[in-house]
């Protein structure tokens, strides 16, 4: 049992000895190790007071390099302001030896002037005196009349007259003639309308005499006009005439104290002052614009201005905040379409002139171009461009008329960008008149009178001078009157013909053609072509002129635009599809207008309707109008459908039959078509 203990402490022995051994080899280890990293700690330290070294030195020789390399700067800047101040000194010396040269050079050719004509004249004096002298010691000895040539006296006379300014008189002296043949023709053709603005006073008239007097001589004044002053008009026009005139009203009728009466009373009175206060402002904005109107015309007839000048005081006319009366406006108006038709300055005016900006910028491009490169990128001094002063002096004069080109090509393009924006308000102050005043067809009837008139003056002188007629479309006058339920069919006609001259532009077709799904215009349009209910002789004569424009209209969209005019024409036509009548297109409608024209002529059978029919050109050129678009537009539809059912192509038909047997030798053509239209209506049907 003792052996035992012995060999586990021998063994214990053992294990601790030979960590005791592994111990001490680690410590040595250990040592090793720490004696290599304070060596590499060593190193390190080393490395890094060389890099700071290294860092400190490379330092100290750059900030030395910068401050010679500023150094060296500074001394190249003082020398060159130095140079450059002894070059602006050169400069100013050459240039004030070229000033001198100059009034030199302009001194000698006016002495040298004077003395051409001093020599001219002298001898002139002498050649009179020789042929005085000749004459008369001819006469003395021989008693003979001696024909004797006679010489020029001005032939070597100095010419003082300056070709321009004779120009510029022969031009002020055409534009004074101008103004007064136009002034004369305000005086005589419409005095009426020039003497109602230039008299400050509004003449009230009721609308019935208006339209009943729409094409009288306007020459002879109005019944009842008197020729007040401003003044005068508007003390007549004060309170008391109105005070006086519902006194004078309700004479005789007893004074009532119930509740009713005062409440009626007191709004009453406030009528009466809104109608007085804008009855004053009214005659005050007349009477302005009078006065202006008459300072414009006054400065015409002395040649001063054109007739352009009247685009303003226009332009205020038709742009007041208070609307004026109607019949103010009317005069306006008129006058205004006077003046475009008898002033060749504002024809002019109202179309657009060809720009010189390109111009203008292709000859500063050149002299960009042609500047000389002896130029410091520095310094400007444009007298160092030429060498000496005889490449100087002959620069000069092709540098001056270069100069007055460039400044007359800027002043044009100022003066047309100056006169577009002008156009465009006196076009905006047109549309803005009409509008708000729709409700009076004499005032619609003018104002499309006008514009009619300048679209026709800008579709005359083409694509290179046609005005801006956008505004024009996009103030939807021309759609506000058509879809207006109390426009007149006069007043329509109008409009449809000027939408018929607009859409001759190809922009103006595009741009209606992309908003005609919006607003339903056209189908509108062809809707107007029935007419329903009875109507007297006068009122049909108007329909029948609106429904003809309408198909004229539909006629030219085709002849101008064939292919999209057609696409356009039977699409724009349609309602919505939710609309009872929606799929039905402008077919359905020439259909139906054929029809209604020719219906009591047809059910009639008696041939004297028939020749009141060819007597009647109006209707008879409706109806070949509108034939002639149902046979363009059959082509490319499918006709039994477009016209609705069995009934309406058997009352086509019953159309067709009675137009292909009319007898007259100058619709032979109309038949002929309505025969064809027979026979492929038969072949198509199933």
């Amino acid at each position: 049992m003792s052996n035992v203990p012995r060999n586990e402490s021998a063994q214990l022995q053992e294990i601790l000895q030979r960590l005791q051994h592994e111990k001490s080899e680690v410590e040595g280890m250990m040592q090793i190790l720490t004696s290599k990293l304070q060596e590499a700690q060593e190193e390190n330290f080393d490395l890094h007071a060389s890099m700071s070294l290294f860092e400190t030195e490379t330092r100290l020789e750059g900030d030395k390099k910068e401050r010679e390399m500023q150094n060296k700067v500074s001394a190249l800047e003082s020398k060159l302001s130095f140079m450059s101040e002894k070059l602006q000194n050169a400069e100013r010396a050459k240039l004030r030896v070229i000033k001198e040269v100059e009034d030199l050079q302009q001194k000698q050719r006016v002495e040298n002037k004077r003395r051409d004509a001093e020599r001219r004249l002298m001898a002139t004096k002498r050649r009179k005196h020789e042929s005085f002298l000749a004459t008369s010691q001819s006469i003395a000895m021989t008693q003979q009349q001696v024909m004797k040539v006679s010489v020029p006296v001005m032939e070597s006379a100095v010419q003082t007259e300056n070709p321009v300014k004779e120009e510029t008189e022969r031009d002020h002296s055409s534009l004074t003639k101008e103004n007064a043949r136009l002034i004369s023709y305000l005086l005589t053709g419409t005095s009426r309308d020039l003497l109602t603005l230039l008299n400050g006073v509004a003449v009230v008239r009721s609308k019935d005499e208006a339209q009943e007097n729409a094409d009288v001589d306007r020459t002879q004044l109005p019944q009842g006009w008197h020729s007040s002053t401003p003044t005068q008009f508007l003390q007549n026009s004060s309170g008391n005439s109105l005070n006086g005139s519902i006194q004078q009203s309700s004479g005789g009728v007893p004074f009532s104290q119930s509740v009713f009466s005062q409440v009626t009373g007191r709004t009453s009175a406030s009528f009466l002052d809104d109608a007085r206060e804008t009855n004053a402002e009214q005659n005050t904005l007349v009477t302005e614009r009078a006065r202006e109107l008459y300072d414009v015309m006054g400065r015409m007839l002395t040649g001063d201005v054109s007739a352009v000048a009247l685009v303003p005081v226009f332009i205020k006319y038709l742009t007041t905040l208070t609307d004026l009366e109607w019949t103010v406006m009317c005069s306006v108006l008129r006058v205004m379409y006077s003046v475009m038709h008898h002033s060749t300055h504002f024809q002019r005016f109202l179309t657009v002139a060809s720009s010189s900006s390109d111009a203008t910028s292709s000859t500063n491009a050149e002299l960009q171009r042609n500047s000389n490169s002896m130029e410091h990128p520095r310094i400007v001094l444009p007298g160092l461009r030429f060498i000496s002063l005889d490449e100087y002096l002959s620069a000069q004069s092709e540098y001056g008329s270069m100069v007055q080109n460039d400044l007359l090509q800027a002043s044009a393009a100022e003066a047309a960008a100056d006169q577009k924006e002008i156009r465009s308000k006196l076009m905006c102050a047109l549309c803005r008149a009409v509008k708000s005043n729709i409700k009076e067809p004499v005032v619609v009837k003018d104002g499309l009178r006008v514009l009619c008139f300048w679209v026709d003056l800008g579709l005359a002188d083409g694509p290179a001078l046609m005005p801006d007629f956008k505004p024009l479309l996009a103030s939807n006058v021309i759609s506000g009157i058509l879809l207006a339920p109390k426009s007149i069919p006069t007043v329509k006609a109008q409009a449809v013909g000027l939408l018929s001259q607009l859409l001759r532009v190809p922009e103006i077709f595009i741009e209606v053609a992309a908003e005609s799904k919006k607003i339903l215009l056209f189908n509108r349009c062809v809707k107007m072509l029935l007419c329903e209910g009875n109507l007297s002789r006068d009122e049909v004569s108007s329909v029948r002129a609106f429904q003809h424009q309408i198909v004229k209209l539909l006629l030219s969209i085709i002849t101008l635009y064939p292919s999209e005019g057609i696409c356009f024409v039977l699409e724009s036509t349609h309602g919505l599809p939710g609309d009872p009548d929606g799929y039905r297109s402008v077919i359905y409608y020439l259909a139906r207008l054929l029809d209604q024209e020719t219906f009591e002529i047809r059910t009639g059978g008696e041939s004297f309707e028939t020749h009141a029919l060819l007597r009647d050109h109006f209707r008879l050129d409706l109806i070949q109008d509108a034939f002639a678009l149902v046979g363009l537009l059959s082509r490319y539809v499918d006709l039994r459908s477009e016209l609705g059912g069995d009934d309406q192509a058997h009352s086509f038909l019953a159309v067709l039959h009675f137009l292909s047997n009319l007898p007259h030798d100058g619709i032979r053509k109309l038949a002929a078509s309505a025969r064809a239209f027979v026979i492929m209506m038969n072949l198509a049907r199933p």
